[in-house]
């Protein structure tokens, strides 16, 4: 399944604040509360979002607390694949102007392969990627598939990250810094 809506996420979000906007980017992890209620849920969040962050069900989430733990494990639970996180995004996005961020863990990435997982999640109109267990030292090849096809890798910044370290985070991210 795909989905037509293409949208360039840095300029989508730089319009909304030179507008003086405040940016609202709600997060939901992908398949819930149910799987057929995800695309209705992200629908009503798009009346109200800028962009909305998709967490992609994985295994073994242990950098996203527990709140995000239990809900990719309810995900996993109701059947929530790659595949499924990305049909139910492009189902979502086609009556929706709001962009679609993905979070996600590297292993589902590479085990997919970076050229195929990036052109499922484009495919999908995901317009930006965040992989936090991704170190800026071995996102380039990733980075450059990602630019390829139009699509933001989106950096994090610790409270603890030095500020010449986040400078360089934050001249290597595209669509925002987290």
């Amino acid at each position: 399944m795909t989905c037509d809506v293409k949208l360039d996420l840095g300029a989508h979000l730089t319009q909304k604040v030179a507008a003086g906007r405040k940016l609202v980017v709600p997060y939901m992890t992908c398949g819930l509360p149910t799987p057929d209620e995800f695309v209705s849920t992200y629908q009503r969040l798009s009346e109200y979002a800028d962009a909305i962050e998709v967490g992609m069900a994985f295994s073994d989430p242990v950098m996203d607390g527990p709140v995000i733990q239990e809900a990719s494990a309810r995900a996993l639970e109701f059947g929530m694949t790659v595949a499924g996180c990305f049909e139910a995004i492009a189902l979502a996005r086609r009556s929706s102007g709001v962009p679609a961020v993905v979070m996600t863990y590297f292993n589902l990435i590479h085990s997919r392969g970076l050229e195929r997982f990036a052109d499922e999640a484009r495919s999908a109109g995901v317009s930006g990627l965040i992989v936090p267990d991704l170190p800026y030292e071995e996102c380039s090849q990733f980075r450059s598939v990602l630019s390829e096809r139009s699509m933001a890798l989106i950096q994090l910044v610790a409270p603890t990250t030095s500020a010449q370290r986040a400078s360089m985070l934050a001249a290597s991210s595209a669509g925002w810094v987290y």
